[in-house]
């Protein structure tokens, strides 16, 4: 029975812990053993948040504001389909 030589167990700690630290991502070595947040986290939630609340306002689809918006939409929609037909019509006679 031969034991490994001390160079080869550090050697094996080493890799070990590196290969933990490359398991746990970019956030958690930070968070797991300082217990605070990265910088980069920060900036994540500070633009994350509005881009949340822009994404539940799109997707809501009760209430008052929603059947406003709705119909704004529509009209737009149906106003432009009128100019379409229009200038398809002009463009046809015009060119007969």
């Amino acid at each position: 029975l031969e034991f490994p030589k001390p160079e080869t167990l550090r050697e094996r700690e080493r890799d070990e812990r590196r290969a933990s630290e490359r398991a746990a991502g970019p956030a958690g070595p930070g968070l797991l053993a300082a217990g605070n947040l990265s910088w980069s986290l920060y900036i994540l939630l500070f633009l994350g948040l509005p881009l949340t609340l822009d994404t539940f306002k799109t997707f809501q689809t009760e209430g008052e504001e929603y059947e406003q918006a709705f119909q704004q939409w529509y009209l737009k929609k149906e106003i432009k389909a009128s100019i379409s037909s229009v200038w398809n019509r002009i463009k046809t006679a015009w060119g007969s």
